[in-house]
C-alpha cells in the first residue's frame, strides 16, 4: 500500500457501506521530520448513472464531502461531513430552485450523474487542476435550455458544448433572441476536432485567443497538447521552431517572429508567462518603471504573490506549494458553483 511508510487508511462510512477514499502515507527518517502525501485509491467504477432532480442536491453533497476527505487530510484540514453536506445542499438548491417553474429549462438526470462523476474524479485525484476545470463543463449541462430563437433570459437558450449563449436584443428586430458566442471551455479538443479557442499555460490561469464558429459544439486547443485552433474552426498541429508561421500556431515554448517560429528566451521582454520558457514566469512591466522579464519559477515554500510564479502551480497564503484543491473553504463545502 505505502512502500517503506506507515499508512493511515481513510474510509468513508455510511449506514450500509464503507468506501476507501484514500491513504495518507507517512515517511519518517532519523534526520527529518515525518512528511505526509496523499495516495488516491485504486481505480474503481465511478459511474453514478442518472440522478433524479429531487435526489441531486443530497447526492452531490454526499459524493463531494466523502471524496474530498483524503485530500483535505493530506493538507491538515478536517472535514465535518454533516456541516459540509448541509452547506452544499443549500448551495445546489439555490441553483436549481429558481429554474424549476420555467418550462423552457430541462433538468438532465444523465448530466447530473456525469457532474457527480467529474467531481469525484477531481476530488479523489486531489492534485490535477485539469480534472477540476472539467467539472465546470460537465455540470453546466444539468440545466439545459430548449430555445433557439426568442427568449426571456439566458438560461432558456440551448447551449451547445463549448459555447456561451445570451438572451439579447436581435440586431434587426431588437426583440430578445438567443445569441451564441464562442467561449473558453475546459473541453480539450484534439487534432481535427472543432474548436473555439487556443490556450497556453495553466488551465486555471491560461492565456487564450478566441476564434471558431459561434453555435457549433467546440472545445479548446491547447498548445501544450500540440494543437492550435485554425481558421477552419478545427484544431491543427502546431508549428516547430524554424517553420513559417504566417498562418498557424507556434508550439508551446515558442513564438512567431518575422513569420518564423522561434524558441522563447528568458532574456527577452515578456507580457505573459507563455512568452517565457516553460520553467519560467513573467513579471510584467509596472508603473514603477520595471520593464518586465522572465524569472525561474519558485520552489515550494518560497514567498509568492501569484500561482504563476510557483513551480508547483499554486500560491496559497503567500507561499508556493504543489497545486491541490484542498483549502479551508473547499474542505468545509463553502464553494461557489458557477453552473
Amino acid at each position: 500500500m505505502c512502500a517503506g511508510s506507515a499508512a493511515l487508511v481513510l474510509v468513508s462510512e455510511t449506514m450500509n457501506t464503507r468506501t476507501l477514499v484514500g491513504v495518507i502515507c507517512w515517511t519518517c527518517t532519523a534526520v527529518t521530520a515525518c512528511s505526509a502525501r496523499y495516495q488516491q485509491p485504486s481505480p474503481v467504477d465511478l459511474s453514478s448513472g442518472p440522478v433524479a432532480e429531487g435526489d441531486f442536491p443530497a447526492s452531490f453533497a454526499s459524493a463531494y464531502c466523502q471524496n474530498i476527505a483524503g485530500c483535505c487530510a493530506s493538507q491538515g484540514f478536517a472535514v465535518d461531513g454533516a456541516a459540509c453536506s448541509a452547506a452544499l445542499i443549500s448551495t445546489v438548491n439555490a441553483l436549481l430552485q429558481p429554474n424549476e417553474s420555467d418550462s423552457q429549462i430541462i433538468y438532465d438526470p444523465d448530466a447530473a450523474g456525469h457532474c457527480i462523476d467529474a467531481y469525484r474524479a477531481a476530488l479523489t485525484t486531489c492534485t490535477d487542476p485539469k480534472l477540476l476545470a472539467a467539472t465546470s463543463e460537465a455540470c453546466a449541462a444539468i440545466l439545459q435550455g430548449t430555445l433557439q430563437g426568442s427568449c426571456m433570459r439566458d438560461r432558456e437558450c440551448y447551449r451547445p458544448p463549448g459555447n456561451d449563449v445570451q438572451c439579447s436584443p436581435n440586431e434587426v428586430t431588437l426583440a430578445p433572441d438567443c445569441t451564441y458566442v464562442t467561449s473558453f471551455t475546459a473541453i480539450r479538443a484534439k487534432l481535427s476536432e472543432t474548436c473555439s479557442y487556443t490556450c497556453a499555460g495553466s488551465i486555471l490561469n491560461p492565456t487564450c485567443y478566441g476564434g471558431g464558429v459561434p453555435g457549433q459544439p467546440a472545445g479548446t486547443c491547447w498548445l501544450e497538447d500540440g494543437v492550435g485552433c485554425g481558421l477552419s474552426g478545427r484544431c491543427e498541429s502546431t508549428l516547430q521552431s524554424g517553420q513559417d508561421c504566417s498562418v498557424g500556431w507556434c508550439a508551446a515554448g515558442s513564438h512567431c517572429e518575422n513569420s518564423t517560429c522561434v524558441a522563447n528566451s528568458d532574456a527577452d521582454l515578456c507580457a505573459v508567462s507563455s512568452d517565457c520558457s516553460t520553467m519560467s514566469y513573467c513579471a510584467p512591466a509596472s508603473a514603477a518603471g520595471f520593464t518586465g522579464g522572465c524569472f525561474p519559477r519558485k520552489p515550494d515554500g518560497a514567498t509568492c504573490t501569484a500561482s504563476d510564479e510557483c513551480a508547483g502551480g499554486q500560491c496559497t497564503q503567500a507561499e508556493c506549494r504543489r497545486w491541490t484543491l484542498a483549502d479551508a473553504n473547499a474542505c468545509s463545502g463553502a464553494i461557489q458553483l458557477g453552473w
